[in-house]
């Protein structure tokens, strides 16, 4: 192995890290944000844009890694490949990184010459969610260990393992960078 190939390890492991960090804040944040909505604690207006916040933040989580996946594909160990391709698929089929091109830090349609209407960008966020928020909370993060290998953290984090153990990188030689 040469130093580009280990030095390629520890920037997937880094990348890696970051993105799961990315997946449980932005999941945990909207949980918790939907339980002080239920608990009468914040408005509904709250809630709308706490779910503005959050969802577009776990969407920009999402094209990362579907760049992660492009750049790093290689270091993928094969046991986890068929993992990773179902996220990819997922990302593809939901349609996120079209939504992040065009909703994301924009308010304007170039292709209809006009603003973005929020029941355009609630079809689009329906499509991404499958008209079910909590079950694409879990399928990002599903805190329950045992949901393995369906959370694209909990993939994550067996990939990052499985690349940081072939490598031999320890947490200290990624977190003191």
């Amino acid at each position: 192995m040469c130093d580009t190939d280990r030095e390629q390890a520890v920037n997937a492991v880094d990348l890696l890290n970051d993105l799961v960090g990315d997946l449980i804040t932005g999941t945990m944040a909207l949980a918790q944000y939907h339980k002080k909505y239920s608990s009468g604690i914040i408005t509904q207006g709250q809630l709308v844009g706490a779910n503005k916040m959050c969802l577009s933040h776990l969407v920009i989580g999402l094209t990362k890694w579907a760049e992660f996946y492009k750049k790093f594909y290689h270091l993928i160990p094969s046991e986890l490949k068929d993992d990773a391709k179902r996220i990819i698929k997922a990302i593809e089929s939901r349609k996120v990184i079209e939504f992040r091109n065009k909703c994301v830090g924009h308010i304007w349609d170039k292709d209809t010459n006009r603003p973005l209407v929020n029941s355009e960008i609630m079809a689009r966020l329906s499509t991404i969610t499958g008209n079910d928020i909590h079950g694409f909370l879990r399928w990002l993060n599903n805190p329950n260990p045992a949901a393995f290998p369906n959370s694209v953290a909990g993939i994550s984090e067996a990939i990052r393992d499985k690349i940081a153990s072939a490598h031999g990188i320890a947490p200290t030689e990624v977190l003191n960078r």
